[in-house]
């Protein structure tokens, strides 16, 4: 170790007998590294270090296995607030990383865990870069997630590396590549295992330096290289882009950078670089999507210190929900024993199981052990007497479910973890039926159950504390979202949901389109309108939930039943090839759906201000109640983070707008309250501002 009374906390420094220095980012020991601003100023520190040592060259590396570099620290870009603070942490980040570029003795990045956004950065500074086959190595730049983009020499840098159309893809898409998907697509020169991590670097400094070489098609080299092609392959971006992320700035911004970068050299593109993330930084985009992110992100840190050891599973119902949850587990090396009594429904599981490990692009060993697991659940090697979580996704019916859980306790352990997978069903009526309730939370998983991030834990009157904070934790493991709700009908996202269906059922009855209505959502930025949503959640089930939240709430969740109409008619959605759309071909809206639901002859098919203005309405009267009633948690942040990420997660709230209540803080609630009076006064005794939105207007005070 290199000794000196101004060496960098953050950062180590040690000298290898070949006079080779390796670079330590992170302090001993820790979980997660960030880049901030004592990151950079450390990291100067060490370069003038390593500058004065005058080594043979030098390698940069994380602190273990699964840690390379996070990225910028999110906070630190929360807390920005005008230009020049932003362009100053920028410039000061470039700067850093154009010393590493310009050291002059050979480097080498070598990477484990996880090297997002200013972590590849770093590494692209570098003349070389190697990574390790861990599963813990994902390497990309996902800064446009974030509202931004790559600011410390990413837009610069990647596209002279992997060509002009590489670039763009990786960027916009903000992918995090598992590490022989980085090798491929060439982010990285090497992949060997952690073990031989530091000495193939060292290696590849003292006797073997020459940089790989991409071979770029001749369109990529032509789009890279030539002026007319490059402004050719740009505009085709911005068209793709615009047919679905017109309201999210930051990527048509990074388009141009990169374009400007291969343009007018390096020192310009920096310079465009810097201007473009100092502008969208600020943008309402940009805080908006920060929010969501530290928000998802404190929602899985919950259940990351709960104690507990292995997990053995039991899914119980081998069903489209069933073969999801088993498959979210075993991507996650859960072992599962999966209990169907259809041996044709078991059977297509287990198809199902396998088919998606086919296309998955995980490494080979991960998928024979992952194979192994299946092979596992088709032979039922796994005890019963081993089980200790319970996961039910059989039908909706109490007794079928109160009669199972009283069937299972009397073989799985006792202090097994109870869950059930239902949707509306109580879950403090369905504990009634075990000899331990504290046992029992409900898992609500959404459909398609190993694809969808939201899990809603359920805690029920007699649930345990250490019950749900185990059920959270086992969201946790599977890579889920967790966000834990009251008992009450519809939990939280499917009471929400129920009473924006409602509404568009009611703009329907009124007079409005359903083209206009679903055109509404999509221009909100919602991923699809709300009957084209019916069809996929299902006309019957539909229908039942609405039925349901009618029964629970009341008028505000009343509307025309116009999924049962057609329901009864066997139009059950999607599933069914026809509901409020046609799926023959491309989807699209019933020409008869006017005579079918015998809807008013004189149809509205503008407006889509005024049915946006009533759809947002609807989620936020409902979201408001949720907060106020304490189902998402105690009423302030802590509710209101949830019940956001749970809409952004769940429904697909759009991420740029922060999330329903979010979204209320920062705008005048009382202005939104006072047309909220003139936009309702046409809709009919159903909607009404909810008391508390109207004190919170009075008063002054937000959600968070």
């Amino acid at each position: 170790m290199v000794n000196n009374d101004t060496e960098p906390k953050l950062i180590s420094l040690e000298e290898l007998k070949s006079e080779v220095l390796v670079v330590t980012l992170g302090a001993p020991g820790s979980s997660s590294v960030s880049i901030t601003n004592k990151f950079i100023t450390d990291l100067r520190l060490t370069l003038a270090i390593a500058r004065d040592l005058r080594p043979r060259g030098i390698i940069f590396t994380g602190v273990s296995e699964s840690m390379f570099l996070v990225g910028a620290d999110i906070d630190e870009i929360a807390d920005i607030s005008t230009r020049e603070e932003a362009l100053e942490a920028i410039t000061f980040g470039q700067s850093t990383f154009s010393e590493i570029a310009s050291l002059p003795f050979p480097s080498v990045c070598a990477i484990s865990g996880p090297c997002a956004g200013g972590g590849y950065e770093l590494a692209l500074a570098c003349k070389k870069r190697i990574c390790s086959d861990s599963k813990d190595t994902k390497i990309g730049l996902p800064e446009t997630k974030l509202g931004i983009i790559p600011g410390f020499g990413g837009c610069v840098r990647l596209a002279p590396l992997v060509g002009f159309k590489a670039a763009l893809e990786l960027i916009l898409s903000g992918k995090l590549l598992r590490a022989n998907e980085a090798l491929k697509k060439g982010l990285v020169d090497e992949v060997v295992p952690y073990s031989r991590l530091i000495s193939r670097a060292e290696e590849l400094l003292l006797r073997d330096y020459k940089p790989r070489q991409i071979s770029l098609s001749l369109l990529d080299k032509l789009a890279t290289n030539n002026f007319l092609v490059r402004n050719f392959v740009a505009k085709k971006a911005k068209q793709r882009l615009a047919s679905k992320f017109s309201q999210y700035p930051a990527p048509f911004k990074a388009v141009d950078v990169i374009k400007e970068s291969l343009e007018s050299g390096q020192t310009l593109g920096l310079k465009a670089e810097a201007q473009a993330v100092a502008e969208l930084i600020l943008t309402p985009e940009s805080k908006s999507l920060v929010h969501v992110f530290r928000c998802v992100d404190y929602q899985k840190s919950i259940g990351k210190a709960v104690e507990g050891g292995d997990v053995q599973a039991l899914v119980v119902g081998g069903g489209v929900m069933g073969r999801g949850i088993t498959n979210a587990m075993i991507r996650n090396k859960i072992p599962v024993l999966l209990k169907e009594e259809n041996p044709e429904v078991f059977k297509s599981a287990i198809s199902y199981l396998r088919s998606s490990l086919e296309k998955s692009r995980m490494p080979n060993q991960e998928k024979r052990n992952i194979e192994d697991l299946i092979e596992n659940i088709e032979k039922s090697t796994l005890p019963m007497s081993e089980v200790n979580l319970v996961i039910e996704a059989i039908s909706e019916k109490m007794e079928t479910k109160q009669g199972l859980f009283a069937s299972l306790s009397e073989i799985i352990d006792p202090g097994a973890l109870m869950a059930s997978n239902t949707s509306s069903l109580s879950i403090d009526e369905i504990s009634t039926a075990l000899p331990n309730p504290q046992n029992l939370v409900g898992m609500h998983f959404f459909n398609p159950a190993d694809k969808m991030p939201l899990l809603e834990i359920v805690r029920g009157q007699n649930s345990s504390i250490n019950a749900v904070m185990y059920a959270v934790k086992i969201a946790t493991m599977i890579g889920k979202i967790p966000v834990i709700a009251e008992d009450s009908p519809g939990f939280i996202v499917n009471r929400i949901l129920a009473a924006y269906l409602s509404t568009a059922c009611l703009l329907l009855e009124k007079g409005y389109t359903a083209a206009v209505i679903d055109k509404a959502a999509l221009e909100f930025g919602l991923p699809m309108g709300p009957f084209r949503l019916l069809d996929e959640i299902g006309l019957d089930i539909a229908d039942k939930v609405c039925r349901e939240m009618i029964k629970a709430y009341g008028k505000r969740m009343e509307g025309p039943l116009y999924p049962g109409i057609l329901a009864a008619k066997k139009s059950l959605g999607k599933k069914s090839g026809q509901g409020f759309y046609s799926y023959s071909g491309k989807p699209m809206l019933r020409t008869d759906l006017s005579s079918v639901l015998s809807l008013p002859k004189s149809q509205i098919t503008q407006g889509t201000e005024l049915v946006k203005d009533a759809l947002l309405l609807s989620l936020l009267f409902e979201a408001a109640l949720v907060y106020e009633e304490g189902i998402a948690g105690n009423p302030g942040r802590e509710a209101a983070q949830q019940i956001d990420v749970a809409l952004v997660s769940g429904i697909g709230f759009p991420p740029f707008r922060g999330g329903i209540l979010y979204m209320a803080d920062n705008m005048s609630l009382a202005e939104l309250v006072k047309q909220a009076d003139i936009i309702i006064s046409g809709l009919g005794s159903k909607f009404e501002v909810p008391k508390i939105l109207k004190n919170m207007a009075k008063n002054g005070s937000k959600f968070y």
